[in-house]
């Protein structure tokens, strides 16, 4: 594993590219969700790989890099936030696939996928972060624990009442949203 840091601090340019088809589109979706703004999420996301290879030597195991950057992230768009006086109540953009074939599958899937955002949307800050984090950026609880400096079992408590109230919001729709999703927790 400490082969691929290896690699990047060698500058190995396919390994770089690899690391970011890896990370870019969770992070990039947790971003997007927070801040609301696709450029402003875009220009987060490439802050945080500009640092993490300016800051690559500080970090001694490469199963840490993950961790570093959602933590880079977020307090970048937390300080974007402050600084914009932007903060997330408002829809967001949808994250359906763009390469939808089917028009009535991809209507549905752009419904499915608004009710979900909203649904994110209306969680306290501390909810929606860890299931962002937890849910699409699949990062665990100890992970989650050093962005935010919240500890594990506070992370574990907001996540079960956070999951708990999108089940109850998510509980007379139709598609039966939500029911797969938090099946592994």
């Amino acid at each position: 594993m400490n082969d691929r840091l290896d690699k990047l601090i060698q500058g190995d340019n396919q390994t770089w590219q690899d690391l970011y088809a890896e990370i870019n589109p969770g992070l990039f979706r947790f971003l997007l969700s927070r801040l609301g703004d696709e450029g402003a999420a875009q220009d987060l996301l490439q802050e945080g790989f500009y640092r993490l290879a300016k800051n690559l030597r500080q970090i001694k195991d490469a199963r840490a890099i993950r961790a570093w950057l959602y933590s880079t992230c977020y307090r970048l768009s937390v300080d974007w936030q402050r600084r914009n006086k932007v903060y997330r109540t408002e829809e967001l953009p949808s994250l359906e696939d763009p390469e939808a074939v089917d028009p009535a599958a991809a209507a549905v899937q752009r419904e499915e996928s608004q009710a979900v955002l909203q649904a994110v949307l209306s969680l306290s800050d501390p909810h929606r972060t860890v299931i962002l984090l937890r849910i699409w950026g699949g990062l665990s609880y100890r992970e989650i624990s050093e962005i935010t400096g919240v500890s594990e079992g506070t992370l574990r408590s907001q996540y079960y009442w956070a999951v708990r109230k999108l089940r109850s919001i998510f509980k007379n729709h139709d598609s039966g949203l939500w029911k797969d999703v938090t099946a592994n927790e």
